[in-house]
């Protein structure tokens, strides 16, 4: 069986979590939900992405529909009346709800799981309705952001929308977050939890849906129709800026830079919640440890460092001194902010890979949901498969003494731990992903925000080390979205396969112009917005970029480095700068050394030549 890596992590590490999205805020996702045995048994119709409903107790309460357009879709709730033995006698009632949450632990635990992790500090919380309520009935939507345990949260905000009035065509609902809630609290924290509750009659079947005033009378047959329920992350007048070193970003009025009022240093944004500054012609040392954070509105009240808000400084190196233009791209539902330094000098037009040379790695935690504990990655956009086998990927050295590499091991993994017995894979991946915050179901997050295929060629180094006949692969696909959206997001891919042991440093390179297909990639008729990047050393079936036919083993090695892009495969002069033509080595196109004699196109002094 076929594994993506998607469904992979969503088995096995049951997360919910995307900042940027509401899981299926739309409802075009629906699931069938088997009732235990001692519940009557039987299924019921609930949206996926964390969502339940009281189709459980009262079918038909909950009904996906058609939304606000031609194709698109809503939940639609009817209030509907049942009975129900919550321990003290049968109880009528007449209600629906729809929430983030699971409804059946009412009947195992006493009461509902309300809500699912969250991670981000949204602005807005917005969703279209239509009300048609039945002799005055009221119907609400509530929300409520939590830190903490639920029952004891550190912190909460906590609103409510209540209907009245008939709405017969849709309308929509802005709630702004920046301002207080119902109990005059401010969302002026990162929040680990979310709940949305949404019903078409005010009851007492959840402490949310009561009536304050008691005044409701619930009707059955009242109808509230609701959909694209969606979050916003910054709001017109927020500006953010990079402040830090004074070698890049001024001395300031105090003469040591991080000065958070220089509007000099103010990022422009890019699109998808993405933000940018870049620095032109700074003066970088070798081996000097540059630190910037990111405040909003040109304060520290609020701040971006490793590991999220109040963070740790970011820190960036460089192997060579040199002039550098420095692109800095900020990240809001991440809080990351990556350096992308790119010497000034360069003889050809090239634009990195941010963190190409891997020498930038950070600790990321695991969510206690998960077990706990940490996990090695290359900070920026990257990361790895040692969130489930540690030590797949590692730092190393790299080409020249000082510089640095991604180390990938194969290693096995054994899948019958998410009840997938017999499924066994060997494989590492490094990725220009991130694991942890894309479990939200249908849609996520993927690569590196770019508006076009920046240049002719993926040029890298690597050696390889392979066990028997394993293939190792370098994969970049370029989408047409940066939040995927299944079977609708259009991509061009490319790959290099490595099967030969390479046990000198090899330059390797993908050509950008025509994909993996024949077809030329510049005639593809739509938008570029993100890259991708999927490497291993062994191919196997863990995702479709690294299928392939190779005998994945355990212990196979590659070591890559200096992943950038280039519009010429020239890679190769830099190992040549000590060497006069009548001395210099030869290589194939390749970077492969090669001996005199060999014929064909050859790579000399920096220069290409024919030989026949």
């Amino acid at each position: 069986m076929r594994t993506t890596i998607f469904t992979l992590l969503v088995v096995l590490l049951s997360m919910q979590a995307r900042a940027q999205d509401i899981p299926n805020g739309n409802f075009a996702s629906w699931e069938n939900r088997s009732i235990p045995t001692e519940f009557g048994g039987g299924t019921y119709a609930r949206p996926t992405g964390g969502w339940d409903c009281l189709n459980s107790l009262a079918p038909g309460s909950c009904e996906k529909v058609e939304g606000r357009t031609a194709g698109s879709t809503a939940a639609l709730l009817t209030t509907k009346k049942f009975t129900v033995n919550m321990g003290d006698g049968d109880e009528t009632m007449y209600t629906s709800i729809l929430m983030l949450g699971d409804f059946l632990t009412a009947f195992t635990e006493g009461e509902p799981t309300n809500g699912i992790p969250f991670k981000g500090q949204p602005t807005k919380f917005t969703f279209w309705y239509k009300y048609n309520p039945v002799s005055g009935d009221k119907g609400r939507v509530y929300i409520n952001l939590w830190q903490g345990d639920r029952h004891n949260s550190t912190a909460k905000w906590r609103t409510t929308a209540t209907f009245t009035e008939a709405v017969r065509e849709w309308r929509k609902v802005e709630i702004d977050l920046t301002q207080s809630d119902d109990h005059g609290n401010l969302l002026n924290f990162t929040p680990t939890s979310l709940y949305i509750e949404a019903t078409s009659s005010l009851t007492g079947m959840s402490n949310y849906t009561q009536d304050n005033d008691f005044s409701n009378v619930t009707q059955e047959g009242s109808q509230l129709f609701i959909t694209d329920l969606a979050f916003d992350y910054a709001s017109a007048e927020n500006v953010y800026t990079v402040c830090g070193s004074s070698a890049i970003f001024g001395s300031g009025p105090e003469g040591w830079g991080w000065d958070t009022a220089d509007t000099s240093n103010d990022m422009t944004p890019i699109g998808g919640n993405n933000y940018q500054l870049v620095k032109n012609n700074v003066a970088l040392d070798a081996g000097t440890t540059y630190e910037y954070k990111v405040v909003q509105n040109h304060s520290w009240d609020v701040n971006w460092g490793i590991g999220g808000q109040d963070g740790k400084n970011f820190t960036f190196t460089v192997t060579k001194s040199d002039i550098y233009n420095v692109t800095f791209t900020f990240n809001l539902e991440s809080g990351i902010c990556t350096a992308d330094p790119v010497s000034a000098s360069t003889p050809y037009p090239i634009s990195q890979v941010p963190n190409g040379n891997f020498a930038e790695w950070e600790e990321r935690n695991l969510p206690t949901e998960m077990g706990g504990g940490s996990y090695t990655s290359p900070s920026g956009y990257w990361d790895t498969f040692n969130i489930l086998v540690p030590g797949c990927v590692t730092k190393a050295e790299g080409r020249t003494a000082g510089s640095t590499a991604a180390l990938l091991e194969s290693k096995t993994v054994d899948m019958s731990v998410a009840g997938m017995s017999g499924e066994v894979f060997t494989t590492s991946l490094l990725v220009t992903d991130n694991f942890l915050s894309k479990m939200s179901g249908k849609d996520y997050e993927q690569g590196v925000p770019c508006k076009s295929i920046p240049a002719r060629y993926l040029t890298f180094w690597y050696k390889y080390q392979p066990v028997g006949d394993d293939v190792a692969q370098v994969f970049i696909q370029f989408n047409e979205d940066l939040v995927i959206k299944k079977n609708v997001t259009r991509t061009v891919k490319f790959r290099k396969q490595i099967t030969e042991a390479a046990t000198d440093w090899t330059y390797g390179y993908i050509d950008l112009s025509v994909d993996e297909n024949g077809n030329m990639s510049s005639n593809r008729g739509w938008d570029i917005e993100a890259f991708y990047i999927d490497i291993t050393s062994s191919v196997s079936g863990m995702s479709s970029s690294t299928e392939g036919s190779g005998a994945s083993a355990p212990g196979s090695k590659l070591w890559i480095t200096e992943l950038q892009f280039a519009n010429e495969v020239t890679g190769i002069y830099r190992v040549l700068s000590d060497q006069t033509a009548a001395q210099g080595p030869i290589f194939n196109l390749n970077g492969q050394r090669v001996a005199d004699g060999y014929k064909g196109i050859i790579i000399k002094n920096g220069k290409k030549v024919v030989v026949k």
